[in-house]
């Protein structure tokens, strides 16, 4: 039998003396074959806020559409590109058919941000002291709490302020530490100074009358010095000290120089009772011209001056209890003898005759 096939433009074939065989020509298409499981991959992944991922889609029929709560929601095609906005975790899913698949991608919230480190101050910044002088220390601002560490004694400390010493000479830090904030103070430590010389008072023991000045004197120490005393005055200062009693007795002197003290003791006497009066003999004498004559003294301290009035004798001058002179010419009236003792004067008249 002849045949016309038609093609999918309408244009006729026509098949000339064709055998056909109507159980096949007429028989239902074939089934297609069947597909591969849908999949979305990676099945799970994690993502920053705002972070794109990317996942793809295998199997199913080959046409995939995509749809999930990120930036953009849908799409189709083989790969999807999203992006989400808050973060936990999504489902992102793919439909393929009547399949359906899905990813999950866990979006992770964004890091704290990190604590805000104030600055923590030390001071002072730098110091000196001696060996086992204790260092004083302030901490400043910082972060609320205080951490102190150092090479001294003690080595540690959690207060505002901080007290160290250091046992050798060197230079050592001493750390505070705030939180995450740092500071450093630097300490210099140097030897002891050596020691002065002893403090001298001289003289350290005297004996002088009620009212009768004294002196001190101060050696070494520092080179200052600091008088006192119950004399007047009663203090004073320098190297010397010039003072008097006004009462009899054992007195204490004191002198001081830095840290430094020492002492002079004196004795102050009683003043002794007044000598005697002083008396020259005789108190009137005649004598030859360029003859001898001896006076003589009594009373006073015990000891004598002589002195004869305008040089008249030879000697004119003389010491001891008498006193032997003669004179050369005649002068006029008498000449005057005289001898000192002490505070007293007495007086011989001697005349001179031929």
């Amino acid at each position: 039998m002849d045949v016309s096939i038609f093609d999918a433009q309408g244009r006729e074939t026509l098949i000339v003396g064709m055998v056909v065989d109507y159980k096949t020509a007429c028989a239902p298409p074939p089934p297609p074959p069947p597909s591969s499981p849908l999949q979305c991959t990676p099945s799970g992944q994690t993502a920053a806020l705002n972070q794109a991922v990317n996942l793809s889609a295998t199997g199913g029929t080959g046409v995939y559409e995509w749809s999930s709560v990120g930036t953009p929601s849908r799409a189709t095609g083989r790969t999807y590109s999203t992006a989400f906005a808050t973060h936990g975790s999504h489902s992102v899913v793919v439909t393929s058919g009547n399949a359906t698949a899905t990813c999950i991608v866990e979006v992770m919230a964004p890091p704290p941000p990190p604590p805000v480190v104030k600055e923590v101050f030390c001071s002072p910044a730098t110091q000196s002291v001696r060996v086992n002088e204790i260092a004083r220390l302030t901490a400043t601002a910082g972060n609320g709490g205080f951490d102190w560490s150092g090479g001294g004694s003690p080595a540690t400390g959690t207060s505002a302020t901080f007290e160290t010493a250091f046992a050798a000479v060197g230079t050592y830090p001493v750390t505070v530490t705030s939180g995450a904030a740092i500071a450093t103070c630097q300490l210099t430590v140097t030897s002891l100074p050596t020691p002065p010389p002893p403090l001298v008072c001289t003289t350290p023991s005297q004996s002088v009358l009620v009212n009768q000045p004294v002196t001190f004197t101060a050696t070494v120490g520092t080179g200052t010095y600091a008088w006192s005393v119950g004399g007047t005055p009663a203090n004073a200062s320098g190297a010397s000290f010039t003072t008097a009693f006004g009462i009899d007795g054992t007195r204490a002197v004191t002198v001081e120089s830095g840290n430094a003290s020492a002492t002079c003791s004196i004795r102050v006497n009683p003043p002794p009772p007044p000598p005697p009066p002083l008396v020259c003999a005789p108190g009137e004498a005649r004598v030859k011209l360029n003859k001898p004559i001896t006076l003589t003294a009594t009373g006073g301290t015990g000891q004598y001056a002589w002195s004869v009035e305008e040089q008249g004798g030879t000697p004119s001058e003389g010491t001891g209890p008498s006193f032997t002179t003669r004179f050369t010419y005649l002068g006029v009236g008498h000449f005057g003898v005289f001898v000192t003792s002490g505070e007293q004067t007495a007086k011989c008249k001697v005349y001179v005759v031929e």
